[in-house]
């Protein structure tokens, strides 16, 4: 006895199958944004640490030809790598990003059933859908929100496809690290040739 489904039921399913599809994708690349963003700030972190190290060492082992301001220098570099470190913890990105991989994984879990549902025609009246609904919306409620830059690269297929602007809003996050990075750098080479150069 299978009955079959009133128009307004199939265009509710196939309305929220595709929203929560849309939603499992978004999801999905919040999660690599907030997984990728915590290691370049760990990367960061671990450079900025081992050149202040470095500098210190090279400059008990040799005579540096360095000003009086040398120990304030390093003081206030300290005081940086310290300030990252807490402000690193306080975003917990690791954290979210597992969050954020349990929601994906059940927002992709639903959206199978949903396709299942779609493509095999069984009976299902607007209360089901409903049920199904509330599904959906308590998954919403069991993590943040994504942003729409990770709406846009879900909708782009990838961040190959997205516009130049949008890439470049999706890289800034990753500049200050990288910054971090590059002074760690240019901080090991100063210590290193200021002792031997």
């Amino acid at each position: 006895m299978n009955q079959k489904r009133s128009e307004s039921t199939e265009q509710s399913l196939r309305l929220l199958g595709e929203r929560v599809y849309k939603t499992y994708l978004a999801r999905l690349y919040k999660e690599r944004r907030l997984r990728l963003c915590g290691q370049w700030w760990d990367a960061a972190q671990f450079t900025l640490a081992g050149a202040l190290i470095a500098v210190s060492v090279i400059s008990l082992v040799s005579e540096l030809k360095t000003s009086t301001l040398f120990p304030a220098f390093m003081v206030i570099l300290a005081v940086l790598s310290l300030t990252v470190a807490i402000v690193v913890s306080s975003v917990s990105y690791a954290a979210r990003s597992r969050d954020m991989f349990g929601n994906y994984r059940g927002m992709q879990a639903l959206s199978v059933e949903l396709e299942t549902l779609i493509q095999s025609k069984a009976s299902l009246d607007m209360r089901e859908v409903q049920n199904l609904q509330a599904r959906y919306n308590f998954l919403l409620d069991q993590s943040e929100n994504h942003l729409p830059i990770d709406h846009a690269i879900a909708t782009a297929g990838g961040l190959r496809n997205l516009p130049f602007a949008k890439l470049l809003q999706y890289l800034v996050p990753f500049l200050l690290p990288t910054l971090l990075m590059i002074f760690s750098a240019w901080l090991i080479a100063w210590g290193v040739q200021d002792a031997w150069g």
